[in-house]
C-alpha cells in the first residue's frame, strides 16, 4: 500500500541535520534529509507529499523503503564500490581495488608528487600508474551505466573533493544532474559491496519515530530560533580596531616573550610555569616584601628564593647572581 494518500503535515517538520523529523497522520517519521531533497531544493508540502509517495509500508521491521531507482558510489583512495538498486532489489553492482597508497603512509601517491620532491622508485611509479588506471575504469564503468542511472531518482556518492571530476562525463548524460547527484551525510567506511549496502539501507529508509524525540527537536529549533544576540556583543556595537596595527603589536609581544624565553635554562623555565599556575589558582602561598634585585613588591606573588634572597621573576635572579 503506497504510504501517503494526502499531504502530510509541514508546521512542525525540523531538519536536525542531516534527519528531516515531520508529522503525518498522528505519527512521526525520521529520515535521511539528502534523501528527499537536494540542498538547493527549497521544501514544500507538496514536494514533501509527491516525493514519499515512492515509498511503501514495511511492517516488519516498522520503517518505509523507498520503492524507486537508487545509486549508491563510494570512492576512497584504492578502494571503489558501485550498487543500484530498484524497487529495494540489488541491480548492478562493482567493486576495484588497486594499489594507489604506500603501506603506512596514508596519502594517495598523486597527492604525495603535488608536494614536490616526487619519487622516482619503481612502487612510485606503480602507485601513479594504477591511480590513472582506477580513474579510467571508474570512469568508464559510470559511462556503461548511464542509462541506468539515468532512470534513478537520486544517485548517492562519497567522493574525496579532488576526485569529484569523475563524474563529469557521466553528468553530460544524466537529465536533471544538478538535484540528482547528492553527497552522502554520514560517515562511511572503506569502500566494500558491504558497505555500500549498508550505506543505501540507512539512506533510503524512512524510520518511525517517538513523539518525544520528536518533540525535543521542535525544542531545540525553537530554542535556537528565540535566542537574540547580546547587544554588548555584537559587532556593530564594538569599537572598531585596525587589524594590521593589532597584528604589528601581538607579533611583537610574541616575540619578545619568544627571545626572552630563549635566555633562561630549563629549570628557570619550569619555575617561570610553577609561578603562573599559582598566580592562576589565585595566589596561594603569597608573601609580601622587596625583590632583593629591583626592589620590587613582591605583594601577590610567589617570589623565587636563591639562599636567603628573594626575587621577584628568574631575571631578577640571575642579575643579582652576577653582581654577586
Amino acid at each position: 500500500s503506497m504510504f501517503l494518500d494526502d499531504s502530510p503535515d509541514l508546521s512542525n517538520a525540523v531538519i536536525c541535520s542531516p534527519y528531516l523529523l515531520f508529522k503525518h497522520k498522528d505519527m512521526f517519521y525520521k529520515c535521511p534529509y539528502a534523501l528527499l531533497f537536494s540542498n538547493q531544493t527549497q521544501l514544500t508540502d507538496d514536494l514533501l507529499s509527491e516525493t514519499l509517495t515512492q515509498y511503501t509500508a514495511m511492517s516488519s521491521d516498522n520503517t518505509l523503503h523507498h520503492n524507486s531507482r537508487v545509486a549508491v558510489f563510494l570512492y576512497s583512495a584504492q578502494h571503489f564500490a558501485g550498487v543500484v538498486y530498484e524497487n529495494n532489489q540489488l541491480l548492478l553492482h562493482k567493486t576495484y581495488h588497486r594499489y594507489t597508497v604506500r603501506a603506512k603512509q596514508g596519502t594517495v601517491q598523486g597527492i604525495r608528487d603535488g608536494k614536490g620532491n616526487a619519487p622516482k622508485s619503481y612502487g612510485a611509479s606503480l602507485r601513479r600508474y594504477n591511480q590513472i588506471a582506477l580513474f579510467a575504469d571508474i570512469e568508464k564503468l559510470l559511462l556503461s551505466w548511464a542509462d541506468t542511472l539515468n532512470g534513478c531518482s537520486v544517485i548517492f556518492h562519497r567522493t574525496a573533493t579532488h576526485n569529484r571530476h569523475v563524474f563529469e562525463k557521466l553528468k553530460e548524460k544524466l537529465d536533471n544532474k544538478k538535484h540528482k547527484i547528492r553527497t552522502i551525510p554520514f560517515t562511511t567506511y572503506r569502500p566494500t559491496l558491504k558497505e555500500a549496502e549498508r550505506v543505501y539501507k540507512l539512506l533510503t529508509k524512512i524510520n518511525k519515530v517517538f513523539e518525544k524525540e520528536f518533540q525535543n527537536a521542535v525544542d531545540a529549533k525553537n530554542s535556537r530560533e528565540n535566542v537574540e544576540p547580546d547587544p554588548i556583543t555584537k559587532p556593530s556595537q564594538q569599537p572598531k580596531v585596525n587589524p594590521k596595527s593589532k597584528a604589528v603589536v601581538s607579533t611583537q609581544s610574541t616575540g619578545a616573550q619568544k627571545l626572552r624565553m630563549r635566555q633562561l635554562t630549563p629549570r628557570e623555565r619550569c619555575l617561570l610555569a610553577a609561578e603562573a599556575r599559582l598566580a592562576a589558582q589565585g595566589g596561594r602561598g603569597s608573601t609580601s616584601g622587596k625583590c632583593t634585585n629591583c626592589e620590587t613588591g613582591l605583594d601577590g606573588l610567589v617570589p623565587f628564593e636563591r639562599l636567603q634572597f628573594k626575587y621577584c621573576s628568574v631575571v631578577c635572579v640571575r642579575e643579582h647572581k652576577d653582581k654577586l
